[in-house]
């Protein structure tokens, strides 16, 4: 192995943004510097610049930022000049948000750096699913985030894809859709590297003791194509069979308040509690205490990370079935998946776990072993390590 240096670059990371691509980023991170490379996290933040030391290996330079968005942008644009003085030691530039990380294409040119980025989605499909959602259902937030981001975004993507000497994608899935809307990409600067659990972040955190109700839990963005919807819906079925369930959302967004209004909406003020954004120990406690985890999400990148946080804390992992699903659930043996948008089906499916604690049981220890052997970064940082050398030596 040689020696490495990695700048990691991502506007997001815990604990000032919480969401997959931060989740990710803090895991690559920890994992190099348990190799003894030598890493470097560059985020942002409100306020001045503030640089931490988490391990010998292991630095986060927070960029001051505005709090508002494009904030991938102003991530940019404000501190265009301080990457100039940090990125000219680096071995590889590794953008592992590309939005937050076109800046990464100038200075790898400037200095002759490898540059790799992580593309987790395209834009254009979550656009597509969010248009052929129900017009009463829109929300200002999702109107933002969706179809006015949507030009930028995948501008700032394109320059990412055309700069960059190495593109890693978390799933097949995303590899079809790169193939498919930009036919011009060269395929042998593409890897395929899966979503990771950090095993030992999450063996880290106790279990609370769980009390007699039945719990579903769903946890993410609160936006359309996270399907929550659906969950409520299948919630005013449940309860007529189930008395003692009770179904838990953590996570923010802009359907929050529209959420609430459903809740009361359809009767379901005593049985659905909001707990809003909590610290990632206490979610990971409250998912090792349910006994059903659903995320009936309408796109994902393929093995998406909430769903197998879930799996790798041994519990069943319901969610709708699409092709990105299917890289990770084997159904009825590491999960179940339920015909999409289908609310009856889901509440069926839901119901089944519920009544059969057997079934939850194995299940939830299927999805342990295949989330250890598959998705366990202990094992994917090799790819990562791999794909800096041979950049490098190329």
């Amino acid at each position: 192995m040689q020696d490495l240096e990695i700048a990691l670059v991502s506007h997001e990371f815990p604990p000032f943004m919480i969401g997959g691509i931060a989740v990710n980023c803090y895991d690559l991170a920890c994992s190099l510097s348990k190799r003894k490379i030598h890493t470097t996290v560059f985020c942002g933040k409100t306020g001045s610049m503030q640089i931490q030391r988490l391990n010998q290996y292991l630095k986060v330079i927070r960029f001051p930022t505005l709090n508002f968005p494009p904030r991938y942008l102003w991530f940019q644009l404000r501190n265009f000049r301080r990457f100039s003085n940090f990125f000219k030691n680096f071995s590889v530039l590794h953008g592992v948000n590309p939005i937050s990380s076109a800046i990464c294409g100038y200075y790898s040119k400037k200095f002759e750096i490898p540059f790799v980025i992580t593309h987790h989605d395209h834009h254009l499909t979550a656009l597509k699913v969010f248009a052929n959602s129900p017009i009463s259902d829109w929300t200002i937030g999702d109107i933002k985030n969706y179809a006015l981001s949507y030009p930028l975004g995948e501008f700032l993507t394109k320059k990412c894809l055309k700069d960059a000497d190495h593109v890693i994608v978390p799933g097949f899935y995303t590899l079809g859709l790169l193939k498919k809307f930009y036919k011009d990409i060269d395929l042998a600067k593409i890897s395929v590297v899966y979503n990771g659990i950090n095993f030992e972040k999450l063996e880290g955190v106790k279990e609370i003791r769980s009390s007699d109700d039945l719990s579903i839990i769903f946890y993410g963005r609160l936006v359309y194509h996270k399907g929550i919807h659906y969950l409520l819906n299948a919630m005013v079925k449940l309860k007529d069979n189930f008395s003692d369930v009770k179904l838990k959302i953590f996570g923010r967004g802009p359907l929050e308040e529209k959420l609430k209004s459903w809740i009361v909406h359809l009767g379901l003020k005593d049985k659905v509690e909001m707990r809003g954004h909590v610290p990632y120990k206490r979610l990971i406690s409250e998912i090792k205490k349910a006994d059903v985890i659903s995320l009936p999400s309408l796109h994902e990148v393929g093995p998406f990370i909430a769903a197998l946080e879930g799996m790798a804390c041994k519990k069943p992992v319901v969610v709708f079935d699409f092709p990105f699903t299917h890289e990770f659930i084997i159904n009825m043996k590491t999960g179940i998946l339920v015909r999409p948008g289908n609310i009856r089906d889901l509440a069926e499916k839901i119901g089944l776990l519920l009544s059969d604690k057997k079934l939850r049981n194995k299940i939830g220890k299927n999805a342990y072993e295949y989330v250890r052997e598959k998705h366990n970064w202990d094992k994917l940082v090799d790819k990562y390590i791999e794909v800096y050398e041979n950049c490098i030596s190329r």
